[in-house]
């Protein structure tokens, strides 16, 4: 949610090994936070510092029937880890995440 705050979510990363969390809200996408914005803000800052001031809005998405070379070049071409797989009818709906790291591995 927007109201979590950067510690609850410096938490979430750290307990499930992921790097970037989406943030809804009423269910829709609204932005996404990653390791590095937590990083951007002093850790004696995150009790008070809420998703909604470090999230990143402008979203770069996908969708669930393009191939993995059209993900791939998005995340390359936009220099991000994480792709927002989103349903192409409802494009707020979050259907899922793609990380680079998720390709790496299943490609080992």
């Amino acid at each position: 949610s927007k109201q979590a705050t950067v510690a609850e979510i410096a938490t979430l990363l750290k307990t499930k090994q992921i790097d970037a969390v989406p943030v809804l809200s009423d269910g829709k996408l609204v932005g996404i936070v990653a390791a590095l914005d937590i990083a951007r803000v002093p850790e004696e800052k995150w009790e008070q510092t809420k998703a909604a001031d470090i999230m990143s809005t402008e979203l770069i998405v996908g969708y669930a029937n393009e191939f993995l070379n059209e993900a791939l070049l998005k995340m390359t071409k936009n220099n991000i880890s994480h792709l927002l797989i989103v349903d192409l009818k409802s494009p707020e709906h979050l259907a899922g995440i793609l990380a680079l790291q998720d390709i790496a591995i299943k490609y080992e």
